[in-house]
């Protein structure tokens, strides 16, 4: 499963001496049908309300939902390769599934940093996923460490 995630091209790892509070960084991807089942064989979630589209509709959806766990590991490709990228761990990730979304919406990520500690290296992200019509369909924060940035 390839994700591709749309934004400006950055530098990586960005050290955390860079790093300001308030920064942000937008990202964009769609989840595609191939996205979707590739998280369902990799997860063997394989749930009807994720895969049965007349189940969807019996129960008010007019398509598949999107797997809530799939944005998660969006977020790790972000925080591992993209921002900060490159040596940091997560220790924390807080969730909250706002809204479902759908197979093939376009979602727009913003990360945002919202605190810093440079001696511990230590960042926190607040993270607000929205799809194409700007429903908030996800928001959250992080705790990252910089193990390895300078």
């Amino acid at each position: 499963m390839k994700i591709i995630i749309k934004g400006k091209k950055y530098k990586t790892p960005i050290p955390i001496k860079k790093i300001k509070l308030g920064q942000q960084r937008k990202f964009s991807i769609k989840i595609t049908k191939k996205i979707h089942d590739g998280f369902s064989k990799f997860s063997g979630d394989n749930s009807k309300i994720h895969t049965d589209i007349n189940f969807c509709k019996k129960n008010g959806y007019k398509k598949k939902l999107g797997y809530s766990f799939l944005l998660t590991t969006i977020l790790s490709n972000i925080y591992g390769k993209i921002f900060p990228g490159g040596n940091d761990l997560c220790l924390k990730q807080n969730c909250n599934f706002k809204y479902p979304y759908f197979v093939n919406d376009t979602l727009k990520f913003r990360i945002k940093v919202n605190q810093v500690n440079r001696e511990k290296k230590l960042l926190g992200i607040e993270c607000k996923i929205s799809n194409q019509q700007n429903k908030l369909i996800f928001e959250g924060d992080s705790i990252l460490l910089l193990s390895l940035n300078k």
